[in-house]
């Protein structure tokens, strides 16, 4: 993976849905892994047997309250380097900010 520019507001290149190819939208990745199997929101959502919808916020509601967690899905925010992603409680603030401001689901074509 290429450095990562947050400021950019882009995704890498490979910031790809492993399930649908889905691109420039929030992803997921599995909890507590290096794991690159990226997954958008609807894809996540299905993988995980999770009903409901992902706002834009990136935030599922279900009986537990508000989550950006998808079962055992959290976001995926990669690294400055291009190395990995980060842990789920060690995102830097900018981190943060660039995944909530990127758009929650893909744009569909017309």
């Amino acid at each position: 993976m290429k450095d990562v520019d947050y400021a950019s507001g882009k995704t890498p290149p490979e910031y790809v849905c492993s399930g649908c190819g889905a691109t420039g939208c929030k992803l997921w990745r599995e909890y507590q892994t290096m794991c690159t199997d990226l997954k958008c929101a609807a894809c996540s959502l299905a993988e995980q047997s999770k009903t409901g919808t992902v706002g834009d916020d990136g935030k599922l509601a279900d009986e537990h309250g508000r989550s950006d967690q998808i079962g055992w899905r959290i976001p995926a925010v990669p690294d400055e380097e291009g190395v990995g992603y980060w842990g789920y409680t060690s995102v830097p603030q900018d981190g943060c900010t660039w995944w909530r401001n990127l758009p929650t689901h893909p744009e569909v074509a017309p």
